[in-house]
C-alpha cells in the first residue's frame, strides 16, 4: 500500500497547483481562464533565456494558442467543412516543421564550428533568464514553445561563437535574423489560415439564422 504524502509533499503539491493556476491567469487572462473547459497541460520549471524569445512568448503565445485551439473547437461543429480544417492543420504542421528544420540546421552548424575550434558553452549564458510555467491548450502551441526554446539555443550559440572569434558579427546577425524572421512569419501565416476558419464558421452561423435555429454558443 502506498504511503500518504507527507505534509511537506502536500505543501509542494499545493504550491505547484497555485503556480499553474496563476500561469493560466497570467497568460490568458481571467475571463478565458475561468471559462475554458478543455484539459490544460502545464510545462513546469521551463525557462526562456534570450530577450527575443521572451518577447515572442509575451507578445504571441496566448494569441497563437487560442487560434491553434480553434481547430479542435470547430471539429465539434456540425456541418463545418472538414477539408478546411485538414488544410489548416496541414499548413500549420508544415510551417512549424520547416521552422524547426531551419533552427536545427543552424544549431548543428554553429555547434560544429564551436567544436572544431575547441569551444564549449560552460561559461556562456544569458544573464537574465525568464522562469515559466507554460499552460498548453493546443498541441501546436507546445510545438511553438519548442520553437522558442530552439531560438534560445541559436542565439546562445551565435553569440558565444561571435564573442570568442569563431564567427564575425555579420555572420552572427544573419543567423539570428533568419531564425527570428521565421518565427515572426509564423504568426502572419496563422492569421491568414485562421481567417478561412472564421469565414466557414460565419457561413454556418448564417445558415442557422436563415433556418431559424441559432446555436448561441456558436454565434458567440
Amino acid at each position: 500500500m502506498s504511503q500518504a504524502p507527507s505534509p511537506a509533499e502536500l505543501a509542494a503539491l499545493n504550491a505547484n497547483a497555485v503556480k499553474r493556476q496563476r500561469s493560466l491567469l497570467d497568460v490568458f487572462g481571467i475571463d478565458f481562464a475561468q471559462t475554458f473547459q478543455s484539459p490544460v497541460v502545464f510545462l513546469d520549471d521551463e525557462q526562456l533565456q534570450s530577450p527575443v524569445s521572451v518577447r515572442f512568448y509575451r507578445k504571441d503565445f496566448a494569441y497563437l494558442s487560442k487560434q491553434l485551439y480553434l481547430e479542435y473547437q470547430y471539429r465539434n461543429w456540425r456541418g463545418f467543412n472538414a477539408e478546411t480544417l485538414e488544410r489548416y492543420n496541414e499548413v500549420i504542421t508544415k510551417k512549424l516543421l520547416n521552422i524547426n528544420i531551419l533552427m536545427t540546421n543552424t544549431i548543428n552548424r554553429l555547434e560544429k564550428l564551436l567544436q572544431q575550434n575547441g569551444v564549449t558553452l560552460e561559461s556562456s549564458l544569458f544573464p537574465n533568464p525568464k522562469s515559466l510555467t507554460v499552460p498548453v491548450i493546443a498541441a501546436h502551441a507546445r510545438s511553438y514553445f519548442q520553437v522558442l526554446r530552439n531560438l534560445d539555443r541559436v542565439n546562445l550559440l551565435a553569440g558565444t561563437a561571435n564573442l570568442l572569434g569563431v564567427i564575425d558579427s555579420v555572420q552572427r546577425s544573419q543567423a539570428e535574423f533568419l531564425c527570428k524572421k521565421s518565427v515572426r512569419a509564423f504568426r502572419s501565416i496563422l492569421q491568414t489560415e485562421v481567417s478561412k476558419l472564421y469565414r466557414e464558421a460565419d457561413r454556418i452561423v448564417k445558415e442557422q439564422a436563415a433556418g431559424g435555429v441559432v446555436n448561441e454558443t456558436s454565434a458567440a
